[in-house]
């Protein structure tokens, strides 16, 4: 509000007759500055970008515009580092399933039968392995010691930022 303050043009004609304002916007009527009544408002005769008012549009855009990048910033950061743990975790259990689908390509490719017990065993490692990687994203957001974790905690891979 302070900001927005040195732009608002005050209409009140008891206000401007106290600050003695003699400014007349485009529409002809009594205008001067909210924050600084003895000014013309925006748009009338004889209005000049002060210094407070080139300082309230800097901190304006600064407010709007950076304060958000910087929460992007913050959560782009930890989500990197939350992958980085995870494709390192994740590259065992990853290779297993490879390895277990080899498996299963190579007996079905050389025409070899696995016994049902085998096919079974192997088809139930595989899903264990993919259950345990679906789970290892949730544990390292949540083993997580940063200030912004709150930020990404969807605990779901596909659901992070």
């Amino acid at each position: 509000r302070v900001i927005l303050d040195n732009w608002a043009g005050q209409y009140d004609a008891a206000i401007l007759e106290d600050a003695k304002c003699n400014h007349y916007d485009a529409d002809g009527n009594l205008c001067c500055l909210r924050a600084f009544p003895d000014r013309p408002c925006l748009g009338s005769d004889g209005f000049s970008m002060s210094v407070t008012a080139f300082a309230s549009l800097l901190f304006f855009v600064l407010y709007v515009i950076g304060i958000p990048l910087f929460f992007v910033h913050l959560v782009s950061e930890g989500v990197s580092e939350v992958d980085k743990t995870f494709n390192a975790l994740a590259a065992g259990p990853k290779a297993e399933i490879e390895d277990l689908k080899a498996v299963i390509a190579k007996a079905k490719k050389e025409k070899t039968k696995m016994t049902k017990q085998e096919r079974k065993t192997v088809k139930k490692l595989i899903k264990e392995r993919k259950k345990m990687i679906n789970n290892l994203y949730a544990r390292e957001v949540n083993e997580m010691k940063l200030g912004q974790t709150y930020l990404f905690q969807a605990y779901s891979r596909k659901w992070r930022f």
